[in-house]
């Protein structure tokens, strides 16, 4: 869980630090970037996910904390810290999530993928050094698991 919560907080902040270093600079974030953001920690925060909802059988509404947790934020929080949502929320005009049903965990992320991204492919092909597979992203769990239980 805590692997999950990391590789979304990297996410968020890769795609904050895209906005930050706009300041000052001109024109919008270059698809490239953004592109490059996704692959990475924004990729392995999915795959984590839905990891978890194959693994677990349950839909990402039924692993968001309920009403009656002492942790609870706002409904479909599991479902909300999918890439693609958190893509839409640092910039809202790269997308539209009409059609995107909460409990449709993948939903934002398939809209982001069938994207055009110039010199890069679609939004979900990233290059092989980027590709994380879930053998892959397990090992990278296991190992920022093993840097945690060190740190503390």
């Amino acid at each position: 869980g805590q692997t999950m919560e990391l590789s979304m907080e990297w996410c968020r902040s890769g795609l904050a630090s895209l906005v930050t270093e706009l300041a000052g600079g001109h024109g919008p974030v270059s698809d490239q970037d953004l592109h490059e953001v996704m692959c990475n920690y924004c990729s392995l925060s999915d795959e984590l996910r839905a990891h978890a909802m194959n693994v677990s059988a349950c839909d990402c509404l039924q692993l968001s904390t309920g009403p009656e947790d002492l942790a609870f934020v706002r409904e479909g929080d599991f479902c909300q810290k999918n890439s693609g949502r958190l893509l839409c929320t640092a910039f809202p005009k790269r997308c539209s999530q009409e059609d995107c049903l909460l409990k449709d965990f993948d939903c934002p992320r398939r809209e982001y993928d069938a994207t055009h991204v110039p010199l890069k492919g679609l939004g979900g092909e990233c290059s092989h050094g980027s590709i994380l597979t879930v053998p892959t992203l397990l090992s990278i769990a296991l190992l920022i698991g093993l840097v945690l239980v060190q740190l503390s």
